[in-house]
């Protein structure tokens, strides 16, 4: 059985196209993993992430075939973008294309916003999206490039230097500009670290300032001098609180103010204040005298007056000057002396009571004998 050969091929003939067939081929090797991959190495250092990143064209790593971009590749493996920059420590700020890939997308961005067919995200909307998206786990190379800038920074530092980003070089700091710190904390009621972080470019380095009260022995007492005249709320938050904190707290407990009373007037947790009291054994002065200003007798702990106030309350006793009319002040059965009246009926002095006391005894312990 011959077939004639007209160029086209009819539907259920059994034979395929050319394009047919290349489908299928590409089909076939989709999937197809080289000779040695997938690579399980971890990038460690920024040369090497370059290096992957340089070239026309990307290697993917787990089956080792190169393309322009992996953005869609990757669908194949199962994976997105983000869960392979994790698994190799790539850079989640740099895309997974090549170079000339890179540069075609810049140029059409360009091209849109010229036009007017893309505006950038604007800076209040980044905010919010950078708070919304996912924590990025932090990569080796970042070590490596953190480590290298500290290493820099701490050089800097230490050799009293500042960047002049405008002429590309550095300038040596002068003593005003460290007395500028402790002007600009007495200004705006700041502590010296609160301000290095404020006027960062104005201001030399903490690292800086920390070697400058080291060695200057001035520049140590005036900044303990401006430390000390700052609020207490801000000395607190920079465990700085000295001796004027101390003589507050003891002026305070003096007036026999409890420590939540403090806190509330000094801004300062009820905590610290504990800590600080039982630091310095602050206590709260004996009282000479009771709650209403009535003063205490000597040897004795209780004010006579308000009790005897208590007990007229509480047998509805009127005070002495009404007393003595209403026959509240009455005289003693035995003596006659004038007796407050504490209880209803005729009263005793306390002498009386003694004596009729000491008599019932004796004819008690007379009674006990004569049965005997």
């Amino acid at each position: 059985m011959s077939y004639g050969f007209t160029g086209k091929i009819t539907h259920g003939s059994g034979l395929k196209s050319k394009q047919q067939k290349i489908n299928e081929w590409k089909n076939r090797n989709r999937r197809k993993v080289m000779p040695g991959y997938p690579i399980e190495k971890v990038f460690q250092t920024k040369e090497e992430v370059d290096l992957y990143l340089s070239g026309d064209k990307i290697i993917c790593l787990l089956c080792g075939r190169s393309f322009k971009s992996l953005c869609s590749h990757l669908g194949i493996h199962g994976m997105d973008i983000q869960s392979y920059q994790e698994k190799y420590g790539l850079p989640f700020s740099k895309g997974i294309c090549g170079v000339n890939t890179k540069k075609l997308l810049s140029e059409n961005a360009k091209h849109m916003i010229e036009v007017g067919l893309w505006k950038p995200v604007e800076p209040e909307m980044l905010k919010k999206m950078r708070a919304n998206c996912k924590v990025q786990p932090f990569q080796p190379y970042r070590k490596q490039v953190g480590a290298q800038n500290i290493s820099k920074t701490k050089l800097i530092s230490k050799k009293n230097l500042r960047q002049d980003r405008k002429k590309g070089t550095y300038v040596y700091w002068q003593e005003e500009d460290y007395y500028k710190i402790l002007s600009l904390s007495e200004e705006h009621n700041l502590h010296p670290h609160e301000i290095i972080d404020k006027f960062k470019n104005i201001v030399p380095s903490l690292s800086q300032f920390v070697i400058r009260k080291k060695t200057d022995n001035e520049f140590k007492k005036k900044y303990y001098l401006v430390v000390d005249a700052l609020s207490f709320e801000m000395q607190a938050k920079h465990g700085m609180l000295g001796n004027r904190f101390v003589q507050e707290l003891k002026k305070l407990k003096s007036q026999n103010k409890s420590n939540r009373e403090i806190s509330e007037l000094l801004n300062i947790h009820e905590v610290t204040i504990e800590k600080y009291i039982s630091k310095n054994n602050i206590k709260k002065p004996i009282k000479t005298s009771c709650v209403n200003g009535h003063p205490y007798p000597e040897g004795k702990r209780r004010c006579q007056i308000c009790n005897t106030e208590k007990t007229r309350k509480l047998h509805n006793r009127l005070p002495r000057e009404i007393a003595a009319q209403t026959d509240a002040i009455k005289k003693c059965r035995k003596c006659g002396i004038e007796v407050l009246a504490k209880r209803y009926g005729s009263p005793y002095c306390e002498s009386c009571r003694t004596e009729s006391y000491y008599e019932s005894q004796k004819k008690y312990f007379e009674k006990k004998r004569k049965v005997k």
